[in-house]
């Protein structure tokens, strides 16, 4: 039942809509009649006929300004015809050739560039659109007289906390105002200029100037300082076979292979991993008089090591002692 409620309702909505259509197509197909102006109707009236209004009606007068006959064209001097001149109107950075030119000596993810564009409009955007949106900017937004001077002191404490000298430089360079004078100084000529843009040098002078890579304020490849140059690999110096370690002992295992191995690779054309496999396994089987031989070799080594180590720890003893006497011979001197 609700369904078909529904339903209804939403036909006859149609319908309503589509006889309202209609009729307001019907309306505007029927010709209007043009009507004159300064006519009174009189259609229906007995004894009436139309009336020009026009001739009745009052014209307005048109007060002429009075001019002095003896100030003429003629007689006006070049200074009178020229109008007051305005102050200089704040203007986008895109339409100053010097600005536009240092920009684009900078990638769009230079932090510099995000660190200008969140002065200039107090919030970080995405790096593709920063260049476009600092060329758009054309001075603060107006504040009323007393705000005016606070906005500016805010700015001014931005540059001197968070930014360098350099920096406020390099960002002189960028904005083609003089980088000369100390950070209070620097910081005032910049932001007289960012609260009305102007352009300090004409399209002719930009274009005349030879631009070198030291004027630009980034020049696109650097020069790394000498101390970041990348040294050559210092080569490995040869350690005298007297100061090295002695060779550890071996397991009786281990000379068990070194008879053994080269014998079965060579008769089965075994590979090395196969080889391996077959001797561990025919020394799991050996029995203790077996490995005796084997186990008396492991012993030779182990005194063997012993004398080449207490040699060893001798030399070093006698070489850290010369070091500490040239050390203290250098203290006294």
């Amino acid at each position: 039942c609700i369904r078909d409620s529904q339903r209804r309702v939403r036909g006859l909505f149609f319908i309503s809509i589509f006889f309202l259509r209609v009729i307001a197509i019907m309306s505007e197909s029927e010709p209007k009649t043009p009507k004159k102006k300064g006519l009174i109707r009189t259609e229906g009236l007995v004894g009436l006929d139309k009336v020009d209004l026009e001739s009745k009606r009052p014209k307005r007068k048109i007060k002429k300004k009075l001019v002095n006959p003896r100030l003429s064209s003629e007689s006006l001097t070049k200074s009178q015809k020229q109008k007051p001149q305005t102050k200089n109107k704040a203007i986008p950075l895109q339409n100053i050739p010097q600005v536009v030119k240092n920009l684009k000596a900078y990638k769009r993810k230079d932090p510099f560039l995000a660190k200008l564009h969140s002065l200039l409009y107090g919030k970080a955007c995405k790096w593709i659109i920063v260049r476009a949106r600092i060329e758009a900017f054309s001075g603060f937004k107006p504040y009323p007289s007393g705000k005016q001077e606070e906005h500016r002191k805010r700015i001014a404490n931005k540059l001197l906390l968070h930014w360098t000298k350099l920096e406020l430089q390099e960002l002189c360079h960028l904005l083609d105002v003089s980088p000369l004078g100390t950070k209070e100084e620097l910081v005032n000529a910049l932001v007289t200029f960012l609260e009305t843009p102007v352009a300090n040098r004409s399209e002719k002078e930009v274009e005349s100037l030879s631009v070198s890579p030291n004027d630009s304020p980034r020049p696109k490849k650097r020069k790394a300082p000498e101390t970041h140059k990348k040294q050559p690999p210092k080569k490995r110096q040869k350690i005298d076979p007297k100061f090295k370690l002695p060779t550890k002992p071996r397991n009786p295992y281990q000379f068990f292979v070194m008879e053994r191995h080269k014998g079965i690779q060579k008769k089965d054309n075994l590979s090395y991993n196969e080889a391996q496999k077959l001797l561990a396994l025919e020394w799991g089987n050996m029995t203790t008089a077996e490995k005796k031989p084997y186990t008396l070799l492991c012993e030779k080594d182990r005194k063997r090591y012993e004398l080449e180590l207490g040699e060893w720890a001798m030399r070093e003893s006698t070489k850290s002692k010369a070091k500490s006497e040239e050390t203290i011979k250098k203290k006294e001197k």
